[in-house]
């Protein structure tokens, strides 16, 4: 998984570049989301991202801007190879676009008993995401983000009990972030401020560089499940973390 939360829209066109190098781990689809406005877009295929010439495009493209994206490539568990199998997925909810994405198995989730949320393909994720929904629906209707931004961490705790949760959600406004309670795979975090571009390096290209230097002049965190791209600056989340960033900063952390 990679996502970011930004103060301002930014193109996540160099991160999606070296993004791109996990694909011989996850070579059965990738999916981009993003907010352009109030609205979502989400593009995704049933396929390697380094062989995908959608994949190649967006990341040159430097139009494509939000101030939350959430990336993820695929290596299949649960569902055969598909579109709708593809993370990440994405729904509304009280006139609000969520995108969600997730790492790792959760087994017997689909006994959770749906109401008005139900999945389009058979992936363990997919179904994750409708009881999610399910419940915020049920509890805490339009208000819930400004008054009860715990409340998921309650969710994401009981769903991890049937199995490893990494995930990462968002409705365009705050990013949502959850580490697996044993520390499946790993999640972290890079602050742009920490980001130090030697000029000098020849290892970057130059576009990158730019990239890099116009990145720490905002506030914002990149979310990914292994660092990318100058990995001794990235922090670990505490198994079972939970974070919700606003504008580019955590405004609530639990452990």
């Amino acid at each position: 998984m990679l996502a970011g939360s930004f103060n301002k829209p930014i193109s996540p066109s160099y991160p999606l570049k070296y993004f791109e190098k996990r694909d011989k781990d996850n070579p059965d689809g990738w999916g981009l989301g993003y907010f352009p406005d109030n609205s979502v877009e989400l593009i995704k295929e049933p396929v390697k991202a380094e062989e995908s010439k959608l994949y190649s495009f967006f990341s040159n493209y430097q139009e494509t801007r939000s101030k939350i994206f959430i990336t993820h490539l695929r290596g299949a568990t649960v569902g055969e190879l598909s579109h709708q199998n593809t993370h990440p997925f994405k729904r509304e909810l009280n006139g609000n676009g969520y995108i969600f994405a997730h790492n790792g198995t959760l087994n017997d989730i689909k006994t959770k008993n749906l109401k008005r949320y139900f999945p389009i393909g058979d992936t363990d994720s997919e179904y994750a995401f409708c009881y999610l929904l399910d419940q915020l629906k049920d509890k805490l209707r339009n208000q819930y983000l400004k008054n009860n931004l715990g409340f998921l961490r309650n969710l994401f705790t009981e769903i991890n009990k049937y199995g490893q949760f990494n995930c990462v959600i968002s409705q365009g406004q705050y990013l949502f972030t959850y580490h697996d309670m044993k520390g499946y795979k790993g999640l972290h975090y890079l602050d742009p401020k920490q980001i130090k571009p030697n000029l000098k390096e020849k290892t970057l290209p130059k576009e990158i560089k730019r990239y890099l230097k116009n990145l720490k002049k905002l506030k914002g965190k990149i979310i990914a499940t292994k660092p990318i791209l100058m990995k001794d600056k990235w922090k670990k989340f505490d198994k079972g973390e939970y974070t919700v960033i606003k504008k580019g900063k955590f405004i609530l952390r639990e452990k």
